[in-house]
This record gives C-alpha cells, sequence and structure tokens, in this order.
C-alpha cells in the first residue's frame, strides 16, 4: 500500500536545531500526553505476569528520539521501581536519521544494564514488531501522516468534479490508513498492552492547527508567488502542495473501533478513551503585542524552526527530478526565506496545534488469530 520515495533529507542547521531540532516544537506535543502514558504503564505493570521480567516500549515515528527522550527516561525509572528490565524500540521510516537518533539516546537516556533499545527502519503502516511482544506503545505526531503523497484537493479554489474524486480518493486513504496503523499496533500488543496515538487533527468543535499567521493557505500563498515569479512550473505548484498528511475528526479517528471492523477485532484492540483539544505552543515573542525589530525576527526565527523540519520535504520532493540537487534546494531554501519574510511582518499569531489523542487497549486471554 505504501510507496517508498527517496528524498533528501532535510539538513537541520543551527536555526532548526536551536528550536528543538527534528520537528522542533510540533514533536515536543508528545508531553501533552505524558500522564496518560504514564497512567496506562503503572496499570500495565500492576497487572503484569511478576515472573516476566522485561517490559517492552515502542515509540512509533520516533524522528530524532528528542521529542520522547524524557519521557522515556522517566518510563525507565518507573519500571525499575519493578526491578524489571526495559527493552525500548525506536521506529520510523528506513530513511530517517538514526546516525543523529542513536547520538541523542547515547547522550541522553538513562541507561544501565537493564535498559536496552533498538531502531527498526520500518513503515509504520506495517508490522514493525512480533506478535504480542509489545508491552506498551505510543506514537506522537506521526500517524496524520498519509501511506502516500495525494494532490490536494480545491488547491486553486476551484471545486469541480475532479476535485470531488480527489476529495474522495484523499478519505478513503485517510480511512485505510488509519485502520491499518490500529491493526498493526493491536497485532504487536501483548493481551493487557496499551497503545496512546496523540495526533494533529480537528477537535470536536472543529477547531484546527494553526502554525502561522492565515494558517493553510499562507503556504500554499509562499508557493503560488513562486510561480508567478516563475521559479517554479504549474506541475511542480501541485506537486509541492500534495497532501501526505490528514486532519481526522475524534469521530474518523473512533470509526474502525465502532464499525466493528473484522481485522481490527481479531487483534483484540478496544478502544478506552478520547479526547481533542488545542495546545497553544509556548514562546517568549509569542506574547510581545507591540514587537521590536529584534524581537520580529526572533519570532520569525521561531515560526520557521517549528515548520522548516516536516515541511522540508514535501518541497523539495515537488520539485521537479530533473532540476540538480542544489537546485532543488536552493529553492526550497527559498520558500522558507520567503516564509521567514511573511511571520517578520505578520507577527500577531500564537500558533497553535489541534490534537486528538486516542487511548486503545489489547484484550486480556485474547489469542491473535491467523492473518
Amino acid at each position: 500500500m505504501e510507496t517508498m520515495e527517496n528524498s533528501n533529507s532535510v539538513v537541520f542547521d543551527k536555526l532548526a536545531l536551536e528550536h528543538g531540532g527534528m520537528l522542533a516544537t510540533n514533536g515536543h506535543a508528545l508531553y501533552q500526553s505524558r500522564d496518560v502514558i504514564m497512567d496506562c504503564l503503572d496499570k500495565m505493570l500492576r497487572c503484569s505476569n511478576t515472573l516476566r521480567p522485561l517490559i517492552t516500549v515502542a515509540d512509533i515515528g520516533t524522528a530524532d528520539g528528542s521529542t520522547s527522550l524524557v519521557l522515556c527516561n522517566e518510563i525507565i525509572e518507573k519500571v525499575r521501581k519493578y526491578h524489571k528490565q526495559i527493552m525500548i524500540h525506536y521506529t520510523d521510516l528506513p530513511d530517517n536519521d538514526f546516525n543523529r537518533m542513536f547520538s541523542i539516546i547515547q547522550e541522553g537516556l538513562r541507561r544501565g544494564p537493564d535498559v536496552f533499545s533498538a531502531a527498526i527502519g520500518r513503515s509504520m503502516f506495517k508490522q514493525c514488531l512480533p506478535d504480542q511482544s509489545t508491552d506498551l506503545i505510543f506514537s506522537s505526531v506521526a500517524a496524520m501522516n498519509l501511506s502516500k503523497r495525494l494532490r490536494r484537493p480545491n488547491i486553486n479554489q476551484s471545486p469541480d468534479q475532479s476535485n470531488e474524486n480527489e476529495v474522495k480518493a484523499l478519505k478513503t486513504l485517510a480511512a485505510l490508513d488509519w485502520k491499518t496503523f490500529l491493526v498493526m499496533r493491536g497485532r504487536e500488543l501483548r493481551p493487557g498492552g496499551y497503545l496512546v496515538v496523540l495526533n494533529i487533527g480537528t477537535t470536536k468543535y472543529g477547531e484546527t492547527t494553526v502554525n502561522i499567521h492565515g494558517g493553510k493557505a499562507t503556504l500554499d500563498q509562499i508557493l503560488k508567488t513562486m510561480l508567478a515569479d516563475g521559479l517554479i512550473t504549474m506541475n511542480e505548484f501541485l506537486d509541492c502542495s500534495s497532501c501526505s498528511l490528514v486532519e481526522r475528526t475524534e469521530t474518523e479517528h473512533i470509526a474502525p473501533f465502532k464499525e466493528n471492523d473484522k481485522d481490527l477485532e481479531e487483534t483484540g484492540l478496544e478502544l478506552v478513551s478520547i479526547r481533542s483539544f488545542v495546545h497553544q505552543l509556548k514562546h517568549p515573542t509569542f506574547y510581545v503585542s507591540n514587537k521590536d525589530e529584534a524581537t520580529k525576527k526572533l519570532y520569525a526565527d521561531r515560526i520557521v524552526a517549528g515548520i522548516k523540519p516536516w515541511l522540508y520535504n514535501s518541497i523539495y520532493r515537488g520539485l521537479s527530478s530533473e532540476r540538480s540537487t542544489s537546485e532543488r534546494e536552493i529553492l526550497v531554501e527559498k520558500y522558507f526565506a520567503n516564509l521567514w519574510d511573511f511571520a517578520y511582518k505578520n507577527n500577531d499569531q500564537i500558533p497553535h496545534l489541534a490534537l486528538v489523542e486516542i487511548v486503545a487497549k489489547r484484550r486480556q486471554r485474547q489469542s491473535l488469530k491467523t492473518k
């Protein structure tokens, strides 16, 4: 189902690294689910077989590992109180920067003879871990991504039959990808194990993520300007605007559980809870009303640092493969320079994420049926 694309991984320049590294501010949203993850761990540890010496945890869509580092250290300390060993699996696509990830883990993870870790380069839409091998799985700001890129509907603000077909294709793929994600995690969990997923989505009140003044329209407008200036072609404009993620509603998140899907039912995975909320990103410059020149620059730095890591490859991949690598890189940097200029001039937006949190548990005494 998933098509793997060769890509030029974004180089995490000094600006991006200073503001949190890979995924920057977005990835740190994981800590909005910290309490529920630790509560699930407590319940699982109290009910786990006391003779089993190993607890297994997985971070699905780990990026460079920095976004879950503090949480993993908390999990290690909790597991140690039960005198058990712990295995932490970090999973992401094969082209993830695992060298950077290992450097972060080596430096920041509270290691010891009782702590083990490993990286798995595999899609989250495939089974990443053996059947019934994992006690706790969490995933943050990852599973809203799609298994392949689709042309974004209504990109030119002129709905027609083709756009209706694109909307239908997007919804169909989004539903199938989410169900597949849940089925894979259900197979990996041990009976009694927990899954906690935090996705960028649409809240029950219809709120969506806005990471720059004007939201998604601004991101597209920068591309339209580059098109008008003759820097990119129409095909590149459309390909750069391809949709690679979807903001599912609460209803769409719980649909596989409510529809008694056979594949999901066979895994024994059941919905425990769902909630949606808005999380405002934090930075001193966001809350200054009348910004001076220095503060405007810092504000623009922060906005771009929060967008560039996840949008870089989408723009790069959308540019024609007939262009040289250096030419594509120059155009991408031009895009973000224009984005910086816009943020500098429009510095009144406090960026926020609209998040949906799903907690699920695999039933006890449920054996995995034949696939």
